[in-house]
């Protein structure tokens, strides 16, 4: 399946639909469906029985709401892009390396203490050896070569050197065995003090988990209170949109009674123009029967005067009055159809006007439905874009409600990783201190063995040293191994 982002969005293709996640997070941000930036060409608008005007304007405003949506959709995209966020597996990294610091701070803690211990009992037994003789050298030439330096020959120190032995022979004298009294005594004072912070911590942690489940619990409310006031304010803005949708259509319904009554009077003073012009010419259609008739008569009384004429002289001049007669007849033919054809043009010409009036009229109507339809597809537009003006605004606000409640959930495991790492840094502090206690022990063990053997023999301590890594690094300690 090929990746669609919205770098890379074609605004003519159709069937595109965006499907990387930052771009679907970019789009359900501000409440947009993906679907809704499809492109639709303009022959999806055909329907029929709507004109061309209206079918034209449906595409433009769907086109021109899919750009909108479209920009909007891209500008979050970039912002997603530009804001770097660090994620939660740095977070836990942060976590590890914090522990593991503190671990290693108490470990090289520990060291420094098993040091300075070495180094205390070694220079007592240092100086020990030096005073008597009756123990075993391990380095006679060093010895003799410190016995020949003018240090050596220092009488404040010999004296110092004396009396140390004595308090050492002594103290070794009336206790030959290590002071493991002083360590169990540390090791107590150190489980009271970690029984005392695992209760401060557990206390601790009891008051955060109060504290979080009030601000749960006010987190919930205000989110509730929210809900509540956003469905009121929805439902207020559904009743404003409502009432506004019926005094729109009774608006467009006065005016469409408005125009309505002015057409009907227009035409009803059309209807009564059309009937006077009717009645106008069956009135001089009545008018030119009349003086057709008249003149017929006329003529017919004439021809039959004339008639009686041409009996009367039919005799004496009956040539003269038939040629007479022949030409006055045509002649009146003439007349009489040059007449009735003046008339059929008059009547033709007045029934040219009444036609055009007429689709006058029907194209003023028509004009006016059109202009009404195209008012009433205008509202409808408007109240479509109110709606999905307000559905995206609930899509956008739900996802952002979703994302408040993610972060609320990644926080409280992010405090149980805290408390998990707490708890390992104790049980981590508790084995060093038993670890501490044991080579303790050890060593003094050892330097016990060194007292009674009276043998400067260091091989334990090495292997003690060894085993937690010191190295041979003191100055005490290098002179013995």
């Amino acid at each position: 399946m090929k990746a669609i982002s919205l770098k890379n969005y074609s605004d003519t293709e159709q069937f595109n639909i965006v499907n990387t996640p930052r771009s679907l997070e970019a789009c359900f941000c501000e409440g947009i469906q993906p679907d809704e930036l499809l492109y639709a060409p303009f022959e999806d608008f055909a329907r029929p029985g709507l004109s061309k005007a209206i079918q034209q304007m449906n595409y433009k405003f769907f086109e021109t709401q899919r750009k909108k949506l479209l920009t909007l959709a891209r500008n979050q995209y970039n912002k997603i892009l530009n804001s770097q966020k660090q994620s939660h597996s740095q977070a836990d990294l942060k976590i590890k390396k914090i522990v593991d610091n503190e671990i290693q701070k108490l470990k090289e803690n520990n060291l420094k203490r098993i040091s300075k211990l070495i180094n205390y009992k070694l220079d007592g037994l240092k100086i020990t050896s030096e005073n008597d003789p009756s123990y075993d050298d391990a380095k006679p030439n060093a010895g003799s070569q410190k016995a020949e330096s003018p240090s050596n020959h220092n009488p404040k120190r010999t004296q110092s050197s004396s009396g140390f032995n004595k308090s050492q022979s002594s103290h070794y004298k009336n206790d030959k065995k290590p002071d493991y009294k002083k360590d169990e005594i540390m090791l107590a004072q150190e489980r009271e003090r970690q029984e005392k912070n695992e209760l401060k911590e557990k206390a601790k942690n009891e008051e955060i988990e109060k504290l979080r489940k009030i601000k749960e619990k006010e987190l919930q409310d205000h989110i509730n209170r929210v809900k509540i006031l956003r469905e009121k304010e929805n439902h207020d803005k559904l009743a404003k949109l409502a009432k506004r949708e019926s005094n729109s259509k009774k608006q467009l319904e006065r005016i469409l009674r408005s125009e309505a009554s002015k057409r009907n009077e227009k035409i009803t003073q059309e209807q009564s123009r059309v009937a006077r012009v009717l009645s106008l010419k069956a009135q001089v259609d009545d008018y030119y029967k009349v003086v057709r008739d008249k003149i017929v008569k006329e003529e017919n009384d004439k021809l039959a005067l004339y008639t009686s004429r041409k009996l009367q002289y039919q005799n004496e001049v009956q040539e003269k009055t038939h040629s007479r007669n022949v030409h006055h007849e045509e002649k009146s033919k003439i007349t009489r159809e040059k007449y009735i054809k003046e008339l059929e043009e008059k009547k033709d010409k007045l029934m040219q006007e009444l036609k055009k009036r007429e689709e006058k009229l029907n194209s003023y109507a028509y004009k006016k439905e059109q202009e009404a339809e195209i008012l009433k597809q205008k509202n409808k537009l408007k109240d479509v874009e109110k709606e999905w003006n307000t559905q995206r605004v609930i899509r956008k606000e739900e996802f952002k409600r979703n994302e408040l409640l993610k972060s609320l959930s990644t926080g409280f495991n992010r405090a149980e990783a805290i408390k998990s790492a707490r708890e390992f840094m104790r049980q981590a502090r508790y084995d060093l201190v038993i670890q501490s206690k044991t080579q303790k022990d050890r060593i003094n063990k050892a330097i016990y063995k060194m007292e009674v053997k009276k043998k400067m023999d260091v091989d334990e301590i090495k292997e003690i040293l060894s085993e937690q890594g010191i190295g041979v690094k003191q100055p005490l300690l290098k002179e013995f191994i």
